[in-house]
């Protein structure tokens, strides 16, 4: 017997029908639940290692970067004398320019009060 016209058209949903098409085997959840778990922990597990690789490294960088600037602080501490020698010298020149009578003692204690405002040694100190 042979099917003709909308009865020879092959429908997917009587397909999915037919024995055998959509069965679906059992699953032991306890095994699934297990082996999520598994994968779970190993991932983090390999987080956690990640997380300890990046604290390394920044340690290492904050170290380099703590040399560096330790070695700034030493050069600045060292030419402290100079700069403040320089900045007396400076200002005493522009009063000079200015033609200005100054009292002696009144420079150095305007001197003394711009070598305290250029004082760093307190923000150099660890």
């Amino acid at each position: 017997m042979a099917l003709t016209g909308e009865e020879s058209r092959l429908n997917p949903f009587q397909v999915m029908n037919w024995p055998g098409v959509m069965e679906t085997p059992e699953q032991d959840m306890d095994a699934v639940n297990k082996d999520l778990l598994k994968g779970f922990e190993e991932a983090l597990s390999e987080f956690i290692e990640a997380r300890g690789r990046e604290g390394e490294n920044m340690k290492a960088l904050i170290d380099q970067r703590l040399t560096a600037i330790t070695e700034e602080v030493v050069k600045v501490r060292a030419r402290m004398p100079e700069i403040l020698t320089w900045q007396r010298e400076r200002l005493l020149s522009k009063f000079e320019e200015a033609k200005i009578e100054l009292d002696g003692a009144r420079v150095e204690q305007e001197l003394i009060l711009l070598a305290q405002k250029s004082d760093v040694a307190e923000e150099l100190d660890a």
